[in-house]
């Protein structure tokens, strides 16, 4: 399409060249390619209110639209960035924006431009993963110890240590990374998204991962026999569905009817218990909370909860013990000690979400606290990490998260540019409202991994036979 200079008679109508607008009220825009783009041109993308652009020097011939700049255009890069391939980045954003929108929906500004964090929720939704990996890789090497043993292994400060310095990922990274891809390719659609994170669970169990759930090792076992994704959960209250439900209440948090729902058919693939699902609702509200900043105070979190709670007593029970704990300020050890998990935290789900719920209380926004808390209570330490990282990681962001910790994650296919990628994709599809087809990873890779991996956790196992005691 041709363009003609700004500057001339059909730039009145107070759209000018080089001028900032902010918009006043959502709406849709087209996507302009600026080399090439990891989406294609002519998507249509949902603008936010807030966001502020800036008129490019040149307009559309038919003097209907403009391109526009996202400002300050660098800034965009960490957000819909592509990877490298062939030695070549994609990058750059722009839009061709309707003149009557910015008549209509914008107005000048001369503010400095929001961080695309703040529009897209790019934070909320690194923070909630990465947070889920960090706990997950902190507390692999500590699962099924006391408390006591942790004390004497650990020292002053949690560190990586599964490899010498460094982590690797277990079941509970990965499964939050497959409830995040089947939100990128379904948009949140809930027949869509059933079906692609049933599948992406049948394929992630055909390669072998370690120390998988045996509820969970039971209904996927059903899904490859053949069972529908709404018939294949077994009866059990295992901690599975909580380890994906964090980054779905981020997600959907601000649509409730559409959350609730999709949280229950996350929970069915693989577990029917209601106590799981009730679980996995409150984990996903409280991520939702946290990334927005609600404040959930030990005297206000049955009320954010009321609506489970009133369907289950041993749930108000937990989530009463837990707001009467911290607001004493009682540490989780001592918590945990009065609750008789002495040998630590079971895989059971109200447990977990006991302690979870009694150290989020306490540290909302503190990632660094909250999880070496978690860790030294003993017991499923990875998983309850993982669950507390996720809501805690929402909040806080991704620069909340120890660098040392989260630098010192060693992985292979899914690796830590990968994560990025995928994090990206979620930020874009939440943005634009566009599902795409998210980054994959090759089975013969995985399974390869997944048997070095099993050896190397075997490995640990032994040393662990040896002091301190």
């Amino acid at each position: 399409m041709d363009v003609i200079p700004a500057g001339v008679s059909v730039l009145a109508d107070a759209v000018e060249a080089g001028s900032c607008y902010e918009t006043t009220a959502p709406f849709e825009a087209t996507v302009m390619h600026y080399y090439r783009m990891p989406y294609t041109g002519g998507e249509k993308v949902r603008i936010p209110r807030g966001l502020v652009f800036e008129v490019d020097s040149d307009i559309i011939e038919d003097a209907a639209a403009v391109y526009a700049w996202p400002v300050p255009p660098d800034a965009w890069e960490e957000v819909f960035a592509a990877d490298v391939k062939d030695d070549f980045k994609y990058n750059g954003y722009s839009l061709v924006i309707a003149k009557d929108d910015i008549l209509n929906r914008c107005t000048a500004s001369e503010k400095t431009p929001v961080p695309p964090q703040a529009l897209t929720r790019y934070n909320a939704f690194a923070g909630c993963i990465w947070g889920t990996a960090v706990g997950d890789a902190l507390g692999l090497p500590f699962e099924g110890m006391s408390p006591r043993r942790i004390a004497k292994l650990s020292g002053a400060r949690l560190s990586q240590r599964l490899l010498w310095c460094y982590g690797m990922l277990s079941d509970d990274s990965e499964h939050t990374c497959l409830a995040a891809q089947a939100l990128i390719i379904s948009d949140g659609e809930p027949y869509s998204f059933q079906r692609d994170l049933a599948w992406r669970l049948r394929w992630w169990f055909l390669a072998l991962p370690a120390g998988i759930g045996l509820g969970t090792l039971r209904a996927l076992l059903k899904l490859w026999l053949g069972a529908a994704p709404a018939n294949s959960g077994v009866n059990s209250a295992g901690n599975g569905p909580m380890m994906r439900s964090a980054v779905l209440g981020v997600y959907l948090g601000r649509q409730p009817e559409q959350l609730k729902q999709l949280v229950q058919i996350n929970t069915r693939i693989t577990h029917t218990d209601p106590r799981a699902e009730r679980a996995a609702q409150i984990v996903a509200r409280a991520a939702w909370c946290n990334a927005n900043r609600i404040s959930v105070t030990p005297a206000t979190v049955a009320e954010q909860l009321r609506e489970w709670l009133q369907q289950d007593e041993e749930l108000a029970a937990v989530v009463t013990e837990a707001a009467q704990s911290a607001k004493t300020g009682e540490s989780a050890l001592e918590f945990c000690r009065r609750q008789n998990m002495k040998n630590g935290v079971s895989g059971y789900c109200y447990q977990t979400l006991k302690v979870v719920l009694q150290i989020w209380l306490r540290h909302p926004l503190n990632y660094e606290a909250g999880i070496s808390e978690a860790i030294r209570c003993g017991g499923d330490t990875d998983t309850v990490a993982a669950i507390l990282g996720g809501i805690i990681g929402a909040g806080c962001g991704p620069e909340g998260i120890p660098h040392d910790w989260k630098d010192r994650i060693r992985d292979w296919p899914r690796t830590r540019a990968w994560i990025d990628a995928v994090i990206r994709q979620l930020a874009w599809t939440d943005l634009s409202g566009l599902p795409r087809r998210p980054r994959a990873l090759p089975l013969p890779f995985t399974l390869t991994r997944n048997l070095l991996f099993m050896i190397l956790v075997l490995t640990h196992g032994f040393r662990r036979l040896l002091p301190p005691y």
